[in-house]
């Protein structure tokens, strides 16, 4: 896994430094062996990596597929919460004219139901 690779890469580092710090500070010699090691270890896990790559890399139209969809909702949905604050912006226009429209005949309704109970009384509730 990856996790492991860095792990590995992070001991061949310190190795490194390692010997680094023994050569510049301690002017001690180093075995040949070690560097040697080193060396192999380091191109085992070029190979590693390079086979880790090549796997992660043969995942990616899997993952282009996975964020396509992904996407293509989020702008469905993303279409349909625009659509729907549209909708609510047209209904609030239509209720305001709805709303000027009634008070603006209000008025004569009433005026023309006071007209009509003073002619036709009999259609008024009886009163007791």
């Amino acid at each position: 896994s990856l996790q492991m690779l860095q792990t590995e890469i992070q001991g061949l580092k310190d190795q490194v430094q390692e010997l680094h710090r023994d050569l510049t500070k301690h002017h001690s010699l180093i075995k040949t062996e070690i560097m040697s090691e080193i060396l192999q270890k380091s191109l085992q896990m070029d190979v590693q990596i390079a086979a880790h790559y090549s796997a992660v890399e043969m995942m990616r139209s899997v993952f282009e597929e996975v964020w396509e969809e992904t996407y293509q909702r989020v702008a469905n949905e993303q279409e349909i919460y625009e659509a729907q604050l549209h909708d609510l912006l047209q209904l609030r226009q239509e209720n305001s004219c709805l709303t000027t429209i009634t008070k603006q005949i209000a008025p004569y309704v009433r005026s023309i139901a006071k007209v009509k109970e003073r002619l036709e009384p009999r259609l008024q509730e009886p009163k007791e």
